[in-house]
């Protein structure tokens, strides 16, 4: 196949960045907010066989259109990543001639480069509406004002009240923070990056920031479950290997009261427990992680941390500075699944000894291992 190049004489690549954001619908409308090429694009669809005005009223049931088709697919029970991937290439297909001005295909030569997170999450939207016309069924994509936009997904982020927070604990905003990588991310529980501080490079973070960039009520029970944590290590739980809260993350454009997430240490160097090759690790340092891992957990159930017989899973990574385990994440009750869930895992479990079985299974122990004095570790 024969390059592409642009009128600079560079090659460009020959395909679309596309990955799907969010989206809402309803009987007789929808709008689904896409990532094309680093640009985020909002195409609204409204079905004219109902009457205008959101009412869900059907005037027409007999000259099924191509927006029917495609809000029906986005209505339905069985709609999965496979379907709205499907869709959002025939919008970027329809659109090419408009959307082409605001999100050009990569430069050949072109490497990411390092943004803010506030731009990452809260990128500038490019606002269409997709229809038909009705005689030959021709597809179209148009530019209409945000306000003409279907639904509430370009509304404002929640704003979380900060009685509801720690006063004590430092606030950094999101424009302060340049993201390095995506660790994870999830539509349920929300996205971790790895940051720096912008004022300080030399200073790394691991950020949690809630889904879509607003906090929901799981991302507050775990702010609340980190700030215990903080205070218990404060008070000489010293065996507690879990990465301490240490700042909020506020919204740039609405003020150090609009909480959107939090930073945590960043632990370099660092290996998931899960992607270590077991059969390379002698039997005496498997014991001493296990042993570790079980004090940690042991003492975060001695918390209150998680609640009695609500942890599912746990993440653990060990620091290869150190060789010392930490435990990075866990998932509790009935939070979504997302919050770095052990790969593995066959079944999702709900009790402690349930839990910390999976996890000595995971270092190779076919049962939970015995009792073992562990080493206090500052």
């Amino acid at each position: 196949m024969e390059p592409i190049f642009g009128s600079d004489g560079v090659p460009v690549m020959d395909s679309n960045d596309l990955s799907f954001y969010d989206v809402e619908f309803a009987r007789d409308a929808a709008n689904i907010i896409f990532d094309l090429n680093g640009e985020r694009i909002s195409v609204s669809i409204w079905s004219p066989n109902y009457l205008p005005g959101g009412e869900g009223i059907l005037i027409n049931d007999e000259d099924p259109c191509l927006e029917d088709i495609i809000i029906n697919l986005l209505n339905h029970v069985d709609c999965n990543d496979s379907t709205r991937d499907l869709i959002i290439s025939l919008l970027v297909k329809v659109g090419e001639d408009v959307f082409g001005p605001v999100a050009p295909k990569h430069r050949a030569i072109d490497t990411p480069q390092a943004r803010d997170l506030h731009s990452l999450i809260y990128p500038a939207i490019h606002t269409f509406r997709y229809s038909t016309e009705a005689a030959t069924q021709t597809a179209f994509m148009f530019p209409i004002p945000p306000t003409e936009c279907y639904g509430t997904l370009l509304s404002n982020h929640t704003t979380v009240p900060s009685s509801t927070l720690d006063p004590s604990l430092p606030r950094i905003s999101t424009e302060d923070l340049i993201v390095q990588s995506c660790i994870d991310q999830n539509e349920w529980i929300g996205a971790k990056y790895y940051v720096t501080l912008k004022a300080d490079p030399g200073q790394d973070r691991l950020c949690h920031i809630g889904p879509y960039g607003k906090l929901n009520q799981a991302n507050l029970d775990s702010i609340k479950r980190m700030i215990k944590l903080r205070d218990a290590l404060e008070h000489g739980h010293r065996a507690i290997r879990f990465p301490v809260i240490s700042e909020f993350v506020t919204h740039a454009k609405e003020g150090r009261y609009c909480v959107v997430g939090y930073l945590v240490p960043f632990i370099p160097g660092a290996t998931r427990l899960q992607d270590m090759d077991m059969s390379r690790v002698p039997y005496e340092k498997k014991r001493e992680l296990a042993s570790h891992i079980t004090q940690t957990i042991s003492e975060l159930y001695d918390l209150g941390i998680p609640p009695d017989g609500q942890l599912k899973y746990v993440e653990v990574v060990i620091d290869n500075k150190s060789g010392l385990p930490w435990v990075q994440g866990m998932e509790i009750g009935d939070e979504e699944p997302g919050i770095q869930a052990l790969e593995n895992a066959a079944d999702i479990v709900d009790q402690h000894e349930e839990a910390l079985t999976k996890m000595m299974q995971l270092l190779g122990f076919q049962d939970r291992i015995p009792a073992i004095v562990v080493t206090q570790v500052d």
